[in-house]
């Protein structure tokens, strides 16, 4: 349900089957989940093709920009960016695109596309990328909570769309995150390839401009 309008926001059906293999039982879950947008500033923007309009009493959105200059000249732009966004974050001002012309290299924060192919690439990488994600010793969420808590937690869990049969073994971080980047979503549709770093990025690699990273996934994946 949408925690604002009190509207359901998917609607799903699980399947459970039972198999002997071997004289040994195995049962097998499957989830299929659609989502459903019905909050009101997407039906708005479903029924006219548009954005909700703007308050015109509020000002326009100035980023985060700063200009660092070094003892030897060297120059650096930081820009406050989100991973999400809409047509609405399409646009900046001008002098961060001056500021982008001019530069040698765009650092961003980590560049998950290059690091989804050598994931693909390399099989030790995609072994270590699932145990950050995924309990290998047979250890379940369920375990690790109270009944109350799984319960709820396993509501949501559907209700997002998100349930599959290898959830169960999932680390708890991939459940608050798959539960959590949903609701974020509700009201606008938000994308990852409409935010602005997504955008930097894609601009750098038609500019062949060099592009760096100031952390890397598995940095990320073994903080979290």
């Amino acid at each position: 349900m949408d925690c604002y309008t009190g509207l359901p926001v998917s609607v799903g059906m699980e399947y459970n089957v039972n198999h002997t293999i071997d004289g040994m039982p195995y049962s097998l879950t499957l989830q299929a989940d659609q989502s459903i947008y019905l909050t009101s500033q997407t039906a708005y923007e479903t029924v006219t093709e548009e954005l909700l309009p703007a308050d015109p009493d509020v000002e326009a959105p100035t980023p985060l920009f700063y200009h660092v200059t070094g003892e030897n000249g060297q120059e650096m732009w930081l820009l406050g960016t989100i991973h999400v966004g809409d047509e609405r974050t399409a646009h900046l001002p001008e002098e961060i695109y001056n500021a982008f012309a001019a530069s040698d290299a765009l650092a961003i924060e980590c560049d998950t596309e290059i690091f989804e192919e050598q994931v693909e690439n390399d099989d030790a990488l995609a072994e270590e990328v699932s145990a950050a994600y995924f309990y290998s010793d047979g250890t379940t969420l369920e375990s690790l909570l109270d009944a109350e808590e799984y319960a709820q937690a396993l509501k949501l869990l559907k209700a997002t769309g998100n349930y599959n049969m290898n959830m169960p073994y999932a680390k708890p971080y991939l459940w608050s995150n798959s539960i959590e980047q949903f609701y974020l979503r509700q009201g606008y549709q938000l994308y990852n390839n409409m935010g602005i770093e997504e955008r930097l990025h894609d601009w750098a690699e038609e500019l062949d401009k060099e592009i760096r990273e100031i952390e890397s996934n598995m940095f990320q994946l073994k903080m979290i």
